[in-house]
């Protein structure tokens, strides 16, 4: 109906079957509209259309969405809009198009779809360089982001609530009536008269009936502290991901301040602080997405920081390969923030001096649980340096850093600069 509709062009029809089928789907899935494969539907362009005459239906079709008060209809089309100016290249008024449908949503309260809008905005002043425009609207997005995680996570709390009262509720009811028929059988124990066999197997038989009550009021009790546990769980989960959320938007606001510095060293050293933030909200992002809050899993967070570090310097694979060997399946959070920020110094520092003049080469990355002991190796095929040069290296500020982290996990520290740099660590008492 959808399609016959938009091609005979009766937009009042049109306009009334598409906010049915929008209401209908954000009913059964409070996050559909938000997606492009739902929203995309609603028009059938000609692959060769030009973004004029799209631009001209999508304003037909507002005009009745307007008329007939199809407020989410409304909010869908503007948000079309924005996206077919922003591929035709008009940013200002696809701006001005996610503005409209950042606010029809907040109104009627599509907070998923509002926040998708407001992303766009951003990213279309950070493509105008609109930088303090760009980072008021990131706010606005994390500030709606943080608020959909937050509804996700009263729900859970609600639900864990009501479970938790119920199972109180029938662990008080077991309890009186184990008393009341503790209660009924003694009275009716003063009347049995009967010899000692029959006074032994009915004490026998109590003996079962009462181990048996106790046994379902001890399962009751479990599972208030089985539920008490997972409130613990979630609220720890909710942690992580705002630690997450706020190196993120320190991460961000770094990037943003850098896109202001002219000089190349003082680049050098805000892309270097992002970094380090990067490294450690991997680490936080990796414990809230997983069932496992106290590890992490070793191989795949590195694989991420390492090709992280790659396209952070704009490395070239096939100019310089990055060759990793990791046996040590996981490790907790105070082991692996230090072991992380080591590396990523130990990492940035080949890339960026062991290889001038665009030389090919190769950077080798080793983690290996040997003999009780952590043993991380970072090697490269580079230039390496003099003795003199060795000095300088070891008295700069990164590898500083990378002494008082070793120091922090007890770890021995080695560089050996032969065919190239070698630095090893043994960390003593892994587990």
């Amino acid at each position: 109906m959808l399609y016959w509709y938009f091609m005979q062009k009766n937009w009042p029809k049109y306009s009334e079957i598409s906010e049915a089928y929008l209401k209908f789907m954000s009913a059964g899935n409070s996050k559909g509209i938000g997606q492009d494969a739902i929203h995309g539907i609603l028009y059938f362009f000609d692959k060769n259309a030009s973004t004029a005459s799209k631009v001209a239906t999508l304003e037909a079709v507002l005009k009745q969405h307007e008329s007939l008060g199809n407020r989410v209809s409304l909010a869908n089309t503007y948000k079309v809009l924005g996206e077919t100016l922003r591929e035709g290249g008009d940013l200002d008024v696809a701006l001005d198009a996610y503005k409209q449908a950042a606010a029809i949503n907040k109104e009627i309260g599509m907070i998923d779809s509002e926040a998708h809008c407001a992303r766009m905005v951003y990213e279309l002043y950070e493509a105008k360089k609109d930088i303090p425009n760009a980072f008021a609207w990131y706010k606005i997005y994390q500030t709606i982001d943080d608020s959909l995680n937050n509804l996700a996570v009263q729900k859970n709390i609600s639900e864990l609530e009501v479970k938790y009262e119920t199972g109180k509720m029938e662990a008080e009811i077991t309890q009186q009536q184990l008393k009341l028929e503790a209660a009924s059988l003694s009275r009716r124990n003063l009347g049995i008269t009967v010899g000692a066999l029959a006074l032994a197997v009915l004490g026998a038989l109590g003996f079962l009936y009462f181990k048996s009550k106790t046994n379902k009021q001890l399962a009751a009790k479990n599972d208030i502290i089985s539920t008490a546990l997972g409130e613990k769980e979630l609220l720890l989960r909710e942690i992580h991901h705002r630690v997450k959320n706020n190196l993120q938007v320190i991460s961000s606001l770094l990037h943003l301040q850098s896109k202001y510095i002219e000089d190349e060293k003082a680049m050098e050293v805000m892309r270097e602080g992002r970094n380090r933030v990067k490294s450690m909200a991997l680490i936080h992002q990796d414990l809230y997405q997983n069932d496992n809050l106290t590890s992490v899993e070793v191989a795949p967070y590195l694989r991420k920081l390492t090709e992280g570090l790659f396209q952070s310097y704009n490395i070239d694979p096939d100019r310089i390969r990055l060759r990793s060997e990791v046996d040590a399946p996981r490790m907790d959070v105070d082991t692996l923030i230090p072991l992380g920020l080591i590396l990523n110094e130990l990492v940035s520092n080949a890339l960026k001096h062991a290889f001038p003049n665009e030389r090919p080469g190769e950077v080798a990355v080793s983690l290996k649980s040997l003999e009780n002991a952590l043993h991380l190796e970072v090697r490269d095929n580079g230039v390496g340096f003099a003795e003199h040069q060795k000095a300088k290296f070891e008295k700069s500020f990164g590898f500083e850093m990378v002494k008082t982290f070793a120091a922090k996990l007890k770890a021995k520290l080695e560089v050996v600069s032969e065919e190239g740099t070698l630095v090893r660590l043994v960390i003593p008492q892994i587990a």
